[in-house]
Order: C-alpha cells, then sequence, then structure tokens
C-alpha cells in the first residue's frame, strides 16, 4: 500500500527509484488508501496547480484506491461523498 510520500515522490520524479521498485512489484499487489488518495487530491488542489492536480489525478486512476475505515469520522466528514466506516462507533 503506497502512502502520500511515495506517491509525492513518484509525481515528482516519475523516473526515480520509486518507479524502478514499482516495476520489480507486482502491479496487482500495489495499492493505495482512500485516505492518502484525498489527502493527494486536497493538496494539489489547494496548490491551485492544474497541471499538479491532473497529474495526482492521472496516477491515481491507474491504482487500486481501498476503502476508508476510521476512527476519525470528524476530520473526513470534510470531504464531500466520502463514504467513512468506523468499527468503533456505537451500533445503531
Amino acid at each position: 500500500m503506497l502512502d502520500t510520500n511515495i506517491i509525492s515522490e513518484l509525481i515528482r520524479n516519475p523516473r526515480g527509484v520509486v518507479v524502478d521498485r514499482l516495476r520489480a512489484t507486482d502491479p496487482n499487489a500495489v495499492c493505495t488508501s482512500i485516505v492518502v488518495a484525498c489527502a493527494l487530491r486536497f493538496g494539489a488542489r489547494r496548490k491551485g496547480s492544474q497541471l499538479l492536480t491532473q497529474r495526482v489525478d492521472d496516477l491515481l486512476n491507474t491504482l487500486t484506491v481501498l476503502p476508508l475505515v476510521t476512527h476519525n469520522g470528524r476530520e473526513f466528514a470534510r470531504v464531500p461523498e466520502l463514504r467513512v466506516e468506523d468499527w468503533l462507533a456505537p451500533s445503531m
């Protein structure tokens, strides 16, 4: 599961060591989390760079993005249409 730092490095340096490691890894074993995807998209849009936003979107469209389980509902409630699952919330 690739984190924000690894994906950011891949975007900054598309011919660097991360690409080499990815080439040596089974593509079916590479993914990221919805938390990372949202953080990257938010950061790119916040910078106001259309090119960066496009690079982030293009890269994330090639990765499997796995769903989110968190107990930090307050933080992620700010993301429109994000489905959040909290295993520690009281059952209804």
